[in-house]
């Protein structure tokens, strides 16, 4: 560049800072975009874009904790809130919680905890309370006790199964009786678990089996499925070796139900046969009627299942979804209900084989 070139340049870029009120030696350029915060408004409106909870966790674990981890950290991602997990080891005492619980609050906005149920756990969230710090129960409440009474904080928990189990156990019955060889007498059933048990597992199973007693279902077998691929065979055939009439399947876990689609059909002799002289078995439709329960309306395609007369969808989704929501709420100063229950959905379905579940 020549010299009057120089000059001119220097000159413009002279009349530029002076223009902006500067000295060449003070002259800052703007920041760029990338540093200036952004204007977008947190999620849904929330006025919670600084704030932090904590999920604390108890030392035992199970199928449900996970996803209620992973969801509802999604969930606070959603609406801008900080969101961190902490766990105990399994080797820890109960009374470990507590203290977790006590070091942690002064650092976050808020805590979820599902509860170990140890009395130094509810102590702890009890003098919390007295805090104003905002708590939400997730999936377990508290033992009674005059601790549990000075609580200030909202349980999110699935709705009591006794209603589902009652119109499970009622579709099964129907279909059941459909059978001409089922339409009298009393009929039996087996009780079939997993091995991998969840949150509610226990009270699944007492529902079910409560339903079967007070419908005159015979409950003469119980089952766990190991998930193992050949395993559910061998318990369907030792459940029909040991009681040739059994007809109905209630099925605790999704897991359990996902053994029907293993069942493998075995071949038995069939004399004077011109070929291999060898036979299927009927489907496991064509000999039982089943109902179960699923973790999530994803998996509502098993009703499909020639055998499935209905199922549960217990959701296991919305419930970190509403705690989190509870939770927000809180922080925003809004009311927040005391209880909230994630209803269970039955799904009806088609117990004729190859036909399309009906919903």
């Amino acid at each position: 560049m020549s010299g009057p070139s120089r000059s001119l340049l220097l000159l413009a870029v002279c009349s530029m800072c002076a223009a902006a009120g500067c000295d060449s030696v003070s002259f800052v350029p703007p920041p760029r975009d990338i540093d200036r915060p952004s204007a977008r408004p947190p999620y849904r409106g929330s006025s919670t874009a600084a704030k932090e909870i904590v999920l604390i966790l108890p030392a035992e674990k199970n199928s449900d904790l996970s996803v209620w981890e992973a969801i509802a950290r999604q969930e606070a991602g959603l609406s801008r809130i900080g969101f961190r997990t902490l766990e105990l080891d399994p080797k820890d005492p109960p009374a470990k919680q507590a203290e977790l619980i006590e070091k942690t609050a002064p650092t976050t906005s808020g805590l979820f905890v599902v509860t170990n149920r140890s009395p130094e756990t509810t102590a702890a969230l009890a003098r919390l309370s007295a805090k104003k710090t905002p708590i939400v129960l997730l999936g377990r409440a508290l033992p009674e006790s005059a601790d549990s009474a000075k609580v200030d904080a909202t349980l999110v928990v699935s709705a009591p199964y006794d209603a589902s189990a009652k119109e499970l156990v009622a579709a099964v019955v129907t279909d059941a009786r459909k059978r001409i060889d089922l339409a009298k007498g009393t009929l039996q059933a087996a009780i079939i678990r997993s091995a991998m048990v969840d949150e509610t597992s226990a009270e699944r199973a007492s529902a079910l089996l409560a339903a079967a007693k007070a419908a005159g279902v015979e409950v003469v077998a119980d089952e766990t499925f190991s998930g193992a691929p050949d395993d559910f065979t061998k318990i369907l055939d030792r459940i029909k070796r040991n009681h040739p009439k059994l007809a109905v399947l209630l099925c605790v876990e999704e897991g359990a139900l996902s053994g029907l689609t293993s069942y493998k059909q075995e071949s038995v002799e069939k004399p004077g046969a011109e070929t291999e002289g060898l036979v299927l078995q009927p489907l496991v439709g064509d000999e039982f009627r089943v109902v179960g329960y699923i973790s999530t309306k994803a998996n509502n395609n098993l009703v499909g299942l020639g055998q499935v007369s209905a199922l549960g969808d217990r959701n296991v989704r919305d419930l970190p979804r509403e705690a989190v929501r509870a939770m927000t709420a809180k922080l925003e100063g809004k009311p927040v209900p005391p209880k909230i229950e994630i209803p269970i959905r039955v799904l009806r379905g088609s117990v004729d084989p190859g036909v399309p579940g009906k919903l």
